[in-house]
C-alpha cells in the first residue's frame, strides 16, 4: 500500500504535524492585518524567489524520479500519477521562474502576465494530481503506464509553454494594465485553494485504508498549498510580506510532499529492509523452536574465542537427552517440541554468567563456557545441568515426563584449538558418556580419538563389506520343549571379511545402527532368510518357522510392510513360515500398532523379543496382535538358583498361556535351566545347549538327522555345554 509506514511510532509525528498545520492556518487568518508595503526591492527579491522556485522544482523532479524507479512495484498507481503530475509541474515552474519580473528576457519580455500564466497552469496540474490521488482507488499499473504518464506530462508541459509564449493572447488576463490582480486570477486561486483543501480532507478520510504518517504528510502538503494559494490572492505587489509568506508556504508544502513521497518510497522501505535483514540474521543464528543460539552461532562464538588474538581458555559441553526419541514416538512431535523448550529453560537457569547455551539440532544442546578454565569448574557445571534435568517435566497436556542427559566435555585450547577439533572431541566424549550410562558426563581424552578413529574405520569397512557381499546368515535352532524337536530357526547375521574369522553381529551391529547401515543389511538378511527357508522346504526339510529380528530403525520405516511383502513374494514363501521379532524398544510410537496390524494382515507371525526388559510389556500384549513372547536371557541366566528369575520366568509363561501366546525362552545354556523351563511349561527353547548358530549347510544336516547333528540334541541326561560357551544375544539380521 503506498504512503504506508507501519508501526505506532508515527503517532507523535502526526501530532506535531497537526500542530504545524494549525499554526500555519492561524497565521493565514492574521494575514489581512499585515500592513501593505514592500519587504524586498524587485532586484533584491529576485534571487530569493528564484531559489525558492528552484527548490520546489527539485522536489518535483525527485518525486518523478522516485515514481519512475518504483514503477515495477505493486500498487503503484498513485506514485505513477503523482510522479507524472509533478514532472509537469516542475517543467512549468521552470518557465514561471525564467519569466518572473526582472529576470533576463531569455524567453522574451518577462512580466506579470506571462509568469502568472505559467504559475496558474502549474498550480492547476498540482491540485488536480493531488485530488486524483485522494479519490482514485489504488491499483497496480504495468510499468508501461509510467512511460505513458511521463510522455503525457512532457506533452502537457510543452502545450503550456507553447500557449504561454506564443499565444498568450488566447489566455485570460491575470493582471490589469495598472498592475493589479484580475478577478480571474483571484478566482482561480480560490478554486485551486478549494481543490487543495478538498483533496487534503479526502485523504484524511481514507487514512484507515492508508495507515501511516506518510499519508498525513501528503494531506498536510495539500492543505498548506491551499493556504498558500489564499495568500497569493491577498498580496499587493511582488516582494511584499504576504507574497513572500505565500512562497514560504509553498516551499514548506513541497517539503511535506517530499516527506510523504520520498520517505514512503525510499526511507521506509529501507528501514523495512534493514529490519528484515536483522530478523533474517536472527533467524540464521537462532533456533526457531527454543529461541536459543543455533549451531552456526555457537561455532562463530567458539571461533572468536579460539582466534590467535584472543586465545581464550574454556570448555565446550555437548548435551544429548536420554531416550528423547521415545517421547516423539510415543507422544508425538508436538510433545517433543514442548519438552525441548522446557529443557532449554531449565538449562538456562543453571548457567554461569557469560556462558552461551545453544541448540545444535535435534535433542542436542551445547554450552560454551569461556569462564570455566579447569576440570573442577567443568565438572560442577555438568553436574548442575544433569541435576536440573532430573526433575519431572509436566507438559501442557498434563503428561509427566522424566528425562536425563549425557554430557561430553572438551576443554580448549589444550584439547582442541580449532572449531572442528573442539566440537569433534566434545562429541567423542558425549558418545563415550552415552555408551557407559545415562546421566553421565565424560571429559575428552586422547584415547577417545583412537576409539572414534576405530569407529570411523569400522563404518568404512562395513560399507565396503556390504558392497562386496561379505555378509552371511547363520541359523540357531528353535527347539520344542516337549520332545526336543527342531521346529524353527532364527537367522543371525555374520560378517565374513576375506582372510579373517567370521565376526558376530555384536562386533559391528552398534556401528551399523548408528550409521543407518542396519537398514540395507536388514533388508538383505530378510530376503536371504526367506529364500533359505523356501529352499529348505523345497528340499523336504521339516521346519515350521524362520525367525528374523527386525531392528527398530527398519521396523519404523514407512515401507517396512512393502519390504516384507516383496521378500516373501520374491522367495515364494508362505507368510505363515516367517516370524518377525521386534524388540520392546522398537514398539514405541504412534504408528506402531497400525504397522503391526498391516504385517499381521500379510499372514506372518509376530514375536516380542527381549520380553520384560522394556517399560510397557503388558500394555503391548493387550494392544498388539502378537503371537509369541521371548523371555530375555537375563531372566534365564540364573535359573534355577535365582528365586526372582524363576518367579519372573514362571509369570511370563503363565501370562503367555493365559493370553494364548507361545512362550520361547532364549539363552538356555545348562541342563538345569532346560529342566526347569520344561517344568514351567515353556513351549520353545533356544540356546547354546541346544545348538549354536551355524551355517545353512550345517543346519540342513541337523534337520536331516545326521549322526553328528543329532548328537547336539542329546537334551536329556547330556553333559552340560562346554565351559565358556556363553549365550549369544539374538542379534538382529536387520
Amino acid at each position: 500500500m503506498p504512503f504506508q509506514e507501519p508501526g505506532p511510532a508515527h503517532r507523535p509525528r502526526i501530532r506535531r504535524l497537526g500542530a504545524v498545520v494549525a499554526l500555519l492556518t492561524a497565521l493565514l487568518l492574521a494575514a489581512p492585518l499585515v500592513p501593505p508595503g514592500r519587504l524586498f526591492s524587485p532586484l533584491g527579491y529576485l534571487p530569493l524567489h528564484t531559489a525558492l522556485e528552484f527548490a520546489a522544482m527539485a522536489v518535483s523532479v525527485m518525486v518523478f524520479a522516485l515514481s519512475w524507479n518504483l514503477r515495477h512495484q505493486p500498487l503503484n498507481s498513485h506514485l505513477v500519477l503523482l510522479g507524472a503530475a509533478f514532472l509537469s509541474v516542475g517543467l512549468i515552474d521552470f518557465g514561471h521562474a525564467l519569466t518572473y519580473p526582472a529576470m533576463p528576457g531569455m524567453l522574451g519580455d518577462s512580466g506579470p502576465q506571462l509568469t502568472l500564466d505559467f504559475w496558474l497552469s502549474g498550480r492547476a496540474i498540482a491540485a488536480l494530481g493531488l485530488f486524483a490521488a485522494a479519490v482514485l482507488p489504488v491499483r497496480s499499473w504495468p510499468p508501461a503506464a509510467a512511460v505513458a504518464a511521463t510522455i503525457g506530462a512532457v506533452a502537457l508541459s510543452a502545450l503550456v509553454w507553447w500557449l504561454s509564449l506564443f499565444h498568450g493572447d488566447w489566455l485570460p488576463r491575470n493582471v490589469t494594465p495598472a498592475g493589479e490582480l484580475t478577478a480571474f486570477k483571484i478566482g482561480t486561486e480560490y478554486a485551486l485553494s478549494a481543490t487543495y483543501f478538498l483533496a487534503a480532507l479526502l485523504m484524511l478520510r481514507r487514512r484507515g485504508d492508508w495507515a501511516g504518517a506518510n499519508l498525513h504528510f501528503l494531506a498536510a502538503g495539500a492543505w498548506v498549498l491551499g493556504l498558500g494559494e489564499l495568500l497569493f490572492t491577498l498580496y499587493v505587489q511582488p516582494g511584499d510580506v504576504v507574497n513572500f509568506a505565500a512562497h514560504l508556504y509553498k516551499t514548506l508544502a513541497y517539503i511535506m510532499l517530499y516527506r510523504a513521497l520520498f520517505v514512503a518510497g525510499v526511507v521506509a522501505p529501507h528501514k523495512a529492509l534493514r529490519q528484515n535483514k536483522a530478523e533474517l540474521a536472527h533467524i540464521a543464528h537462532h533456533d526457531a523452536l527454543t529461541g536459543l543460539p543455533n549451531r552456526l552461532l555457537v561455532e562463530t562464538r567458539l571461533r572468536a574465542l579460539l582466534a590467535p588474538a584472543r586465545r581464550a581458555e574454556g570448555a565446550l559441553l555437548l548435551l544429548d537427552l536420554d531416550a528423547f526419541k521415545n517421547v516423539n514416538e510415543s507422544l508425538g512431535h508436538a510433545a517433543g517440541d514442548e519438552l525441548l523448550r522446557l529443557v532449554a529453560l531449565r538449562l538456562a537457569g543453571v548457567l554461569p554468567a557469560g556462558a552461551l547455551l545453544g541448540r545444535m539440532g535435534g535433542d542436542e544442546f551445547a554450552v560454551l563456557a569461556d569462564e570455566v578454565r579447569d576440570d573442577a569448574g567443568a565438572t560442577a557445571l555438568a553436574q548442575a545441568m544433569i541435576a536440573a534435568l532430573k526433575g519431572a517435566f509436566v507438559l501442557g497436556g498434563g503428561q509427566e515426563l522424566h528425562i536425563g542427559t549425557s554430557i561430553g566435555i572438551c576443554r580448549f585450547p589444550q584439547d582442541g584449538d580449532t572449531v572442528d577439533q573442539v566440537i569433534r572431541n566434545a562429541d567423542a566424549a558425549l558418545y563415550e558418556a552415552k555408551a557407559e550410562s545415562h546421566g553421565a558426563f565424560r571429559f575428552y581424552t586422547r584415547a577417545l580419538t583412537e576409539r572414534v578413529s576405530h569407529r570411523v574405520e569400522m563404518e568404512r569397512r562395513l560399507r565396503g563389506g556390504i558392497a562386496r557381499g561379505e555378509f552371511a546368515l547363520h541359523y540357531q535352532p528353535l527347539v520344542r520343549a516337549s520332545d526336543g524337536a527342531v521346529v524353527g530357526a532364527e537367522a543371525l547375521l555374520r560378517w565374513l571379511p576375506p582372510g579373517e574369522p567370521a565376526a558376530p553381529a555384536g562386533s559391528f551391529i552398534k556401528v551399523a545402527e548408528d550409521t543407518g547401515l542396519i537398514v540395507p543389511l536388514g533388508e538383505w538378511g530378510l530376503r536371504e532368510a526367506c529364500r533359505q527357508m523356501k529352499a529348505w522346504r523345497d528340499a523336504g526339510l521339516a521346519l515350521d518357522v524362520m525367525a528374523v529380528n527386525l531392528s527398530p530403525q527398519q521396523f519404523k520405516r514407512p515401507d517396512v510392510v512393502e519390504t516384507v511383502a516383496e521378500a516373501l513374494k520374491a522367495a515364494g514363501l508362505d507368510p505363515a513360515a516367517l516370524e518377525l521379532e521386534i524388540t520392546e524398544s522398537g514398539l514405541m510410537g504412534a504408528e506402531i500398532e497400525a504397522t503391526l496390524r498391516a504385517l499381521k494382515a500379510l499372514g506372518v507371525q509376530l514375536a516380542i523379543d527381549d520380553f520384560g526388559t522394556g517399560y510397557s510389556s503388558l500394555a503391548y500384549l493387550k494392544r498388539f496382535p502378537v503371537d509369541k513372547v521371548k523371555i530375555d536371557r537375563s531372566f534365564v541366566h540364573d535359573i534355577p538358583d535365582d528365586a526372582k528369575g524363576v518367579e519372573i520366568a514362571a509369570a511370563v509363561v503363565a501370562l503367555g498361556k493365559a493370553l494364548g501366546l507361545e512362550v520361547l525362552a532364549e539363552g538356555v545354556e545348562t541342563e538345569g535351566q532346560l529342566a526347569h523351563l520344561r517344568r514351567l511349561g515353556c513351549h520353545t527353547l533356544q540356546g547354546y545347549l541346544l545348538g549354536k548358530p551355524m551355517p545353512a549347510e550345517e543346519m540342513a544336516s541337523l534337520l536331516r538327522g545326521d549322526t553328528a547333528a543329532l548328537h547336539r540334541l542329546q537334551l536329556f541326561g547330556a553333559p552340560a555345554a562346554a565351559a565358556g560357551s556363553a549365550g549369544e544375544p539374538a542379534l538382529s539380521v536387520a
